[in-house]
């Protein structure tokens, strides 16, 4: 039996900023610790881009998920597998508020990350939208709902502002990306993750864990499987525990 294990990154595989320098510094390839019937997967809010380097280093082989549910890619080569677009209005409304404001903008285009407001002939591809400004300013984009998911990130001053297709989660492609398996039948999901935006993709699988940053994601994840519950650790040890407790779950019986 295929166990098949979608992981997030920031928080889950690697420890939060500012514990780890260099955040990808002696992970291991899964294969070294679990075997051959184990796939990891990614499920994350990072572009394809920011990703080459840990895919590498984890030989990641099979579709994932990036830019917070908005696209499966293989990790192999970057190719698109299913895709969900920003809408173009909302590209460009968020471009008349913020962009003489703006500290910096960027976007995702087929997988790479791209700096810069997109110029108009690519902005029906654009999978997200990354955009620095003042904190007053990341308020007014709160009302472009109907258009897109807005997500804002403080950070001291500044705001980071997340535009992302509407309606779209960790969860949505889910279902696709498991589909989407090499030649092999799908076995066991696990999922693992740290924060609420890993919410809806933990609630898919068959077994979710949780780093526990004290942000009481078990509640949220009532009346499903009870979730295994992981103490952050410190530099690559997080990511070698976490796929050795994934190895280790075994499907819940039936009742």
């Amino acid at each position: 039996m295929l166990k098949i294990l979608f992981s997030d990154i920031d928080g889950t595989l690697i420890p939060r900023p500012g514990v780890l320098s260099d955040p990808y510094q002696g992970v291991i390839a899964p294969d070294s610790i679990v075997g051959a019937e184990f796939s990891l997967r990614l499920n994350t809010g990072r572009p394809f881009d920011e990703c080459r380097v840990l895919i590498g280093k984890l030989n990641i082989t099979e579709p994932s998920i990036f830019d917070g549910g908005s696209a499966i890619l293989d990790p192999r080569t970057g190719s698109a597998l299913a895709v969900r677009y920003l809408d173009p209005a909302a590209i460009n409304l968020i471009h008349a508020i913020l962009h003489t404001t703006c500290h910096s903008a960027k976007y995702t285009w087929n997988g790479r990350l791209i700096q810069g407001w997109p110029p108009d002939n690519q902005r029906h591809r654009v999978t997200s939208l990354l955009i620095h400004s003042v904190e007053s300013d990341a308020t007014k984009v709160l009302k472009l709902d109907p258009h897109c998911s807005i997500e804002i990130v403080r950070l001291e001053q500044q705001s980071v502002i997340v535009a992302r297709p509407h309606g779209i989660t960790k969860g949505t492609l889910m279902e696709q990306a498991l589909a989407c398996t090499r030649g092999r039948t799908t076995g066991f999901v696990v999922g693992a993750g740290d924060s609420a935006a890993d919410v809806p993709f933990l609630k898919l699988c068959d077994q979710p864990i949780v780093v526990d940053y004290g942000e009481q994601l078990s509640s949220a994840l009532s009346g499903g499987p009870l979730p295994r519950i992981l103490k952050p650790a410190n530099g690559s040890r997080q990511c070698s525990e976490l796929l050795r407790c994934a190895a280790e779950l075994q499907r819940p019986e039936s009742k």
